[in-house]
């Protein structure tokens, strides 16, 4: 496999999931996460989509915002592990694709996940 389908494949099985606001649920595994991901990104060297979401708690005017400063807080620990921050790029969607019913502070809805660019995408 390339670069990019071994990004892809990391990518695609792992997300970061959040308590309340921005705090992580496990810091640990996020770290470990984290830094193999920057590794990818690295030598794949293709634009990666950091894309918050929220829960079913609160309003969109709310909840937008939140879900970008979940992307963004991701993608800042991911150029501290080395990720080059002209190929990240932070977004929110609130709560638009919801993974599961459950509700609360553990609703695997909390979370980010990342998607690889398209080829020709622009960078950030």
């Amino acid at each position: 496999p390339t670069p990019r389908d071994q990004l892809r494949n990391f990518a695609s099985t792992k997300a970061i999931f959040f308590n309340a606001g921005t705090e992580y649920r496990d810091p640990q595994t996020v770290a470990t996460v984290l830094r193999d991901l920057a590794s990818h990104i690295k030598a794949a060297g293709v634009l990666v989509r950091v894309v918050g979401y929220t829960d079913e708690t609160g309003n969109t005017r709310r909840n937008l915002p939140l879900a970008r400063d979940r992307a963004e807080k991701v993608r800042q620990d991911l150029m501290t592990f080395g990720a080059p921050p002209n190929l990240l790029a932070s977004i929110g969607r609130a709560d638009l694709l919801d993974l599961s019913n459950q509700t609360g502070a553990l609703s695997p809805n909390r979370r980010v996940e990342f998607e690889i660019g398209f080829d020709g995408e622009p960078l950030p």
